[in-house]
Protein backbone atom coordinates (compact mmCIF):
# COMPACT_ATOMS: atom_id res chain seq x y z
CA UNK A 1 0.00 0.00 0.00
CA UNK A 2 1.23 3.25 -0.79
CA UNK A 3 1.93 6.11 1.98
CA UNK A 4 0.48 9.45 1.29
CA UNK A 5 2.17 12.51 3.40
CA UNK A 6 -0.19 14.79 5.37
CA UNK A 7 -1.88 17.38 3.77
CA UNK A 8 0.86 19.83 4.45
CA UNK A 9 3.86 18.39 3.45
CA UNK A 10 2.18 16.80 0.05
CA UNK A 11 1.70 21.08 -0.13
CA UNK A 12 5.12 21.58 0.87
CA UNK A 13 6.52 19.13 -1.93
CA UNK A 14 4.09 20.60 -4.40
CA UNK A 15 5.28 24.27 -4.23
CA UNK A 16 9.35 22.71 -4.51
CA UNK A 17 8.43 21.91 -7.87
CA UNK A 18 8.84 25.87 -8.49
CA UNK A 19 12.72 26.20 -8.94
CA UNK A 20 12.64 29.51 -8.04
CA UNK A 21 11.48 28.80 -4.43
CA UNK A 22 14.06 27.75 -1.75
CA UNK A 23 12.80 25.11 0.96
CA UNK A 24 12.76 27.36 3.96
CA UNK A 25 10.61 30.21 1.73
CA UNK A 26 8.31 27.42 0.64
CA UNK A 27 7.33 26.09 4.22
CA UNK A 28 7.04 29.40 5.40
CA UNK A 29 4.70 30.47 2.91
CA UNK A 30 2.55 27.52 3.94
CA UNK A 31 2.70 28.02 7.92
CA UNK A 32 1.55 31.54 7.03
CA UNK A 33 -1.31 30.76 5.31
CA UNK A 34 -4.56 30.91 7.20
CA UNK A 35 -1.96 31.53 10.42
CA UNK A 36 -4.07 31.84 13.23
CA UNK A 37 -3.88 30.56 17.33
CA UNK A 38 -4.52 27.24 18.07
CA UNK A 39 -7.75 26.48 19.96
CA UNK A 40 -5.52 24.97 22.75
CA UNK A 41 -4.94 26.71 25.90
CA UNK A 42 -1.11 26.14 25.16
CA UNK A 43 -0.16 30.04 23.90
CA UNK A 44 2.78 28.67 22.34
CA UNK A 45 0.89 26.90 19.88
CA UNK A 46 -0.15 28.17 16.52
CA UNK A 47 -2.40 26.81 13.12
CA UNK A 48 -1.12 27.10 9.39
CA UNK A 49 -1.54 26.06 5.95
CA UNK A 50 -5.15 26.73 6.58
CA UNK A 51 -5.74 24.98 9.70
CA UNK A 52 -3.87 21.72 8.47
CA UNK A 53 -0.43 22.33 10.01
CA UNK A 54 0.35 23.17 14.04
CA UNK A 55 3.27 24.16 15.04
CA UNK A 56 5.10 25.25 18.28
CA UNK A 57 7.78 26.34 19.87
CA UNK A 58 10.83 23.95 21.28
CA UNK A 59 12.78 24.72 23.81
CA UNK A 60 16.55 25.75 22.50
CA UNK A 61 18.55 24.35 25.41
CA UNK A 62 17.69 21.16 23.70
CA UNK A 63 16.24 21.69 20.34
CA UNK A 64 19.50 23.48 19.24
CA UNK A 65 20.70 25.52 16.67
CA UNK A 66 24.35 25.47 15.80
CA UNK A 67 25.34 28.92 17.54
CA UNK A 68 23.15 27.07 20.76
CA UNK A 69 25.34 23.85 20.51
CA UNK A 70 28.46 24.52 18.95
CA UNK A 71 29.44 28.28 20.15
CA UNK A 72 27.14 28.67 23.15
CA UNK A 73 27.27 25.38 24.84
CA UNK A 74 24.19 26.02 27.05
CA UNK A 75 23.30 22.68 27.26
CA UNK A 76 26.07 22.15 29.10
CA UNK A 77 26.05 25.46 31.32
CA UNK A 78 22.21 24.28 31.94
CA UNK A 79 23.37 20.11 32.69
CA UNK A 80 20.61 19.07 29.67
CA UNK A 81 21.12 16.40 27.18
CA UNK A 82 20.38 17.73 23.84
CA UNK A 83 17.92 16.01 21.92
CA UNK A 84 19.02 17.55 18.66
CA UNK A 85 21.33 19.99 17.33
CA UNK A 86 20.54 22.29 13.78
CA UNK A 87 23.69 22.77 12.01
CA UNK A 88 24.04 26.23 11.72
CA UNK A 89 24.45 27.15 7.25
CA UNK A 90 25.07 29.95 5.67
CA UNK A 91 22.58 31.20 2.86
CA UNK A 92 23.55 30.70 -0.82
CA UNK A 93 21.81 31.53 -3.81
CA UNK A 94 19.04 28.64 -4.37
CA UNK A 95 20.10 27.81 -7.89
CA UNK A 96 23.70 27.08 -6.81
CA UNK A 97 22.48 24.86 -3.89
CA UNK A 98 20.20 22.78 -6.30
CA UNK A 99 22.74 22.09 -9.38
CA UNK A 100 25.02 20.77 -6.60
CA UNK A 101 22.48 18.00 -5.63
CA UNK A 102 21.33 17.65 -8.91
CA UNK A 103 24.63 16.58 -10.03
CA UNK A 104 25.50 14.02 -7.15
Amino acid sequence: MARIAPAPMANWVKKLEDPSLWDQSAFNDLARLGHTASNSSNKNLWEGDNGKLTMGMLPSSIFCSGHTYFTQHKFCELGLEPYVAHATFQYRCDTALRSIDASA
